[in-house]
Order: structure tokens, then sequence, then C-alpha cells
């Protein structure tokens, strides 16, 4: 039997080879043939240790459903939604474990038009299919093929630097992930100086780990930007699927901010003004974004629900709080190193240091970023605050967890879809002792709950 606890929210992900293993993905392979009907499926996969294994396992499990396989080898992320949208495919799997711990691996299973299957769209029906084990072989067995999108990919990058500017030091650490030696034929066309900080990919993350939303995983790239006086940071994560900006003082970017510094040119040149961020950014980027003409949509947090939405309904650009950014001109996919360019465009014609430009963002509220505070019984806790909060002074809203607005501060507490945490989003006004006392306050009491609840 196949251990359905690697069938998450929207990806099939667990440590390797339990439970997740060749069996598991053989079998993943038939259900994902059987649910999207496809004739074809690309298959790309990134550097762990066990990539080539469950590949072969995967290729398998498709070939022997009746579909082809189009390999694309090994790639980023953004590369394999590439070849699925581009190339007009029902269905891609990219093997991977984005930014988790090098014993992990996982499959991030693409339909029609580069969406992400979720268990909305697709993944419950795959883990159904398999748990049955109802998959029969057909009468024709597939075949395997080459297929190379890579010449083709970077030209569609690098068609969006041509408004870049010379001059610009950059620091970019790809943490051995894909990010590094993948991306670097198009970072070589760049008109930037840059320094490549562990760019040979290597699927044990010597380093550190390839999670650039973990602050831990960022100080090496914080140093190299102070050191070298450089004007960016760049941080990859395993898959390159996103990136984490370090601004000329060393300090991580909102991508929140990203969103209001790229997205008024954005905005600009569309025709469809409408933007999707995130429920956990700063109020600040609601009202910009209004302000740039922008409309505005509030989603739901995950990156695929993102991606979907600007696909299949239209709009500009979208971005979450994890640094996944997809733009309307880049076919809705979630692209680091597009993100990249993106951004460079705007630094390089800019009269102003990016810190400069993110302090005007800044000092209008208190906002520590997001809070991650262990605990044992997550959905408890979150009922448990929302009974604390509740008075008619306050609007709340459960559309992802609890919102509780104050008016002159806010909170959003989440549970991890992977680990026994809540992740705890806080936004005051810009009084830092108002601040930190309410987010103390917040603390405290998830931590008075979560004792009393283990008791």
């Amino acid at each position: 039997m196949v251990n359905q606890s690697i069938f998450k929210t929207y990806d099939v992900r667990g440590i390797y080879p339990e439970p997740l293993n060749e069996k598991a993905v053989e079998a993943v392979g038939r259900a994902f043939v059987a649910q999207s009907q496809a004739d074809k499926v690309v298959v790309g996969r990134d550097v762990r240790a066990s990539s080539p294994l469950l590949f072969e396992a995967l290729c398998k499990g498709i070939t022997e459903a009746g579909a082809d396989v189009a390999d694309i080898g090994l790639v980023t992320t953004p590369v394999l939604s590439f070849a699925v949208v581009t190339g007009n495919y029902q269905a891609g799997v990219m093997i991977s474990a984005s930014h988790n711990p090098p014993e992990y691996n996982g499959l991030k299973l693409i339909g029609p038009r580069g969406v992400q299957l979720s268990k909305e769209t697709g993944i419950d029906e795959v883990a159904r299919l398999v748990e049955r084990g109802e998959l029969t072989s057909a009468p024709k067995v597939g075949r395997v093929s080459k297929y190379d999108v890579r010449e083709r990919y970077y030209h569609h990058i690098l068609s969006f630097s041509k408004n870049i500017k010379s001059g610009l030091k950059v620091v970019i650490d790809a943490g051995n992930g894909m990010g590094g030696d993948f991306n670097k034929p198009v970072l070589d066309q760049l008109p930037i100086k840059y320094q490549p900080l562990y760019f040979k990919p290597d699927g044990n993350f010597p380093n550190h780990p390839a999670n650039p939303a973990e602050d831990k995983n960022l100080v090496d790239v914080m140093e190299a930007v102070k050191n070298s006086g450089a004007d960016l940071g760049i941080a990859f994560d395993g898959d390159a699927d996103r990136a984490i900006f370090i601004d000329d003082k060393g300090n991580k970017l909102n991508p929140g901010h990203y969103l209001l510094l790229v997205g008024k040119s954005e905005i600009e040149k569309s025709q469809d003004k409408r933007i999707y961020y995130d429920l956990r950014f700063p109020h600040i980027v609601k009202d910009e974004l209004l302000a740039l003409g922008a409309k505005p949509v509030l989603t739901r947090v995950g990156n695929p629900f993102y991606k979907q939405q600007l696909i299949e309904d239209g709009g500009t650009m979208a971005v979450e709080l994890s640094g996944h950014v997809m733009f309307a001109d880049g076919y809705g996919l979630d692209d680091g190193l597009l993100a990249v360019v993106k951004l460079l465009n705007i630094l390089s014609n800019a009269d102003r240091k990016l810190s400069d430009m993110v302090a005007e963002f800044e000092a209008k509220s208190y906002y520590p970023g997001e809070i991650n505070i262990p605990c044992h019984r997550p959905t408890e806790i979150i009922e448990k605050v929302k009974e604390r909060y509740q008075s008619p002074d306050v609007k709340i809203d459960t559309m992802d967890g609890l919102t509780v607005d104050g008016g002159d501060w806010w909170f959003n507490i989440r549970a991890s879809n992977t680990e026994p945490i809540l992740r705890l989003t806080l936004e005051t006004k810009p009084d830092i002792v108002f601040g930190q006392t309410k987010e103390k306050e917040l603390i405290d009491l998830i931590n008075t709950l979560d004792k009393s609840l283990e008791t």
C-alpha cells in the first residue's frame, strides 16, 4: 500500500525512501495519466540524490499507463511549466521537493496551461486512484524521448531584459539548488556584475538549505551584499520557482514591497488591472495598489491558487508572501528568474537605492513579518484565539486561518500545512512600542493556550 500521507495540499511530498519511494511514484504516474487523460507527459527533475531513481519509476508508471514521456532532464520548476505551456501539453511532472531538506523529494503535478494541481483540482482524485489500486496497464506501452526547451526558455526570459542598464552590482545565492548553473546562461547575458554563491548543484545542499524563507539561510548573501557594496542580493530556493531579495543594506525585501516596486510598470502596460495579493501583506500594499489604478484581489494562501486565478481569470500579476511571483506576460507561472529580471529593470532605471525606496513603505506601519510558533493543536488554538478577540470593536475573517482587525492593528494566524506550527502575521500603527507589545501579547497567548491544551 502507498502511504497516503505523501499527498499534500498541492503536491506529492515526503522523505525518501519512506514514505515516498519508487513504488509510490510509479503508482502516482499511472494515476496521473488516468486523471489527466494525457497522451504525453513532460517530466523534469532537480538535483536531489533520489531524483534519478524516482524519474525511472515515474516513467515506468506513465508509459505503462499508455502515455509517452517528454524528458526535459535536470531543470528548474519554471522550465517544466514553461515546457507544458509552450508545447501545449496537457500534463507535466516536476520531481522536486523545492526548499525541503535533502532527504525529501516530491512531485509537482502540472495540468493544462501550467496550472498546478491542488486538492480541489486533481490531487485528491490521483490519491483516490492510488489508494484503490485499480490502475491497469495499457495495451500499448508509451515511449520516453528527450525534449530540450532550455534555449527557448532562456530566450523568453531575456526578452524582458532590454531595459536593464549596466552598472548594477548583484550577489546571487543559489543554495546549491537548480537556480545557479542552470540560470547562468541568462545571468551571463545581463548587463550586471554578479557574485555567485553556491552555484554548483548539489542535492546534499552542503552550505545551507535552499530555503530562503528562513532568515538563517540568508546570512551569507546578506553579508556578501554588505561587504561588497552590492545594489541587490538574490536567493533562489531549491527549484528556483521563487527568489527572495536583499536590499543594498543587507535587509530582506518584503514580497509585498516587491509587488509595489514592480507592479507600477506592470499596471501601466496592462489592460487588465487585476493584481492578486496575499492577505498577510501589510495593508499599505492594497492602499498603494489602488492609488496606482490597480484592482487588487485578495487571495487565499498557497501559490497554486494565485497562479490558477491569474492563468484562468486573467490579470496583471500575482505575489505571495513566500516569494512566489507570477506575471501575465510570463504565462502566469511562478518563476524566480523572471522575478529577478523584472526587478533589475526597475532598479537600473531608478535614481535611488532599493533601501531608500522601501523605507517609505516601512515607515507607515510596524510589520515584523511572519512569525512561526511551535504548537501541538493549532486548529484548537485558532478557535480559542477567535473567542478571545471576539468583540463588536473588531472585524473577524476566516478566509484563511483567522484574521482579526482592530483598526490600528491586525493579525492573521494560520496552521502550517506541513509542520506543527502556527504562522502569525501582525501589523500595527507605526509605533514600535505599541507594535512590540501587541506582538508579545499574541505570542504569549498562543504559548499559554498551547500549554493548557497539551495538558
